[in-house]
């Protein structure tokens, strides 16, 4: 018959005769089992970078992004999903995290911040892009805000044109540039603003000092 082998607490294998020699060994073996499961699926299915939680003791709530760029075929309003967050979690989020500026990762935090103030967080995570300390971020905050505006100006420009296939092309690069949190960004006079505003919050509205993770970094 094949043997049969039990969890270690690291994580590995033990044997029947291991498990009654040691038996203080197999301690925590069901949450170690679980992280090495979760790794496992992970791989196969092609996430290799996972955050697991042991569910079986004590909930913990992790919110990453939230955001919509208004789509209406739902007809879920945003300020339903933060009710539910709110009711769901308890007004505890242990994690929030903010992946990127984009509106439809964001918006919710600037949109909906009265609520979000009314959330107990514990930890605010950003990538190192949003540390307004680092000077490469810097530098690249301002080159995406040089090109964002040179794109408004190509846009307006274009929607401006007697060719129906310039103004088409202006009116694409406008439903890009919705990205950054203007509803009209043809119109828009200061470009991105409701985007920085919502990430601000992020930073400074939440009551806790975010961590900015660069890639590689553990938890």
């Amino acid at each position: 018959g094949v043997e049969p082998y039990t969890i270690h607490s690291n994580g590995g294998l033990m044997s029947v005769r291991a498990v009654r020699a040691f038996p203080v060994r197999t301690c925590l073996s069901g949450p170690a089992a679980g992280v090495v499961g979760a790794a496992e699926v992970g791989r196969v299915a092609g996430f290799p970078n996972l955050v697991t939680f042991d569910v079986g003791h004590q909930e913990k709530h992790m919110l990453i992004d939230c955001g919509t760029l208004g789509a209406t075929t739902t007809g879920i309003k945003l300020a339903d999903v933060v009710a539910d967050i709110r009711t769901t979690t308890k007004d505890h989020l242990h994690v929030l995290v903010a992946t990127h500026e984009h509106w439809d990762h964001v918006a919710a935090f600037g949109s909906l911040e009265d609520e979000f103030k009314k959330i107990k967080v514990d930890h605010v995570w950003l990538a190192w892009t949003e540390n307004p300390k680092d000077a490469l971020a810097q530098k690249i905050a301002k080159q995406k805000k040089d090109l964002a505006a040179t794109l408004v100006a190509a846009a307006k420009a274009l929607a401006a044109s007697q060719s129906p296939e310039s103004a088409g092309m202006g009116l694409a690069v406008r439903d890009v540039l919705g990205f950054f949190g203007e509803e009209d960004v043809l119109g828009a006079g200061s470009f991105g603003e409701k985007l920085n505003e919502a990430m601000q919050f992020v930073r400074t509205g939440l009551g806790v000092a975010p961590r900015y993770y660069n890639p590689g970094d553990g938890p």
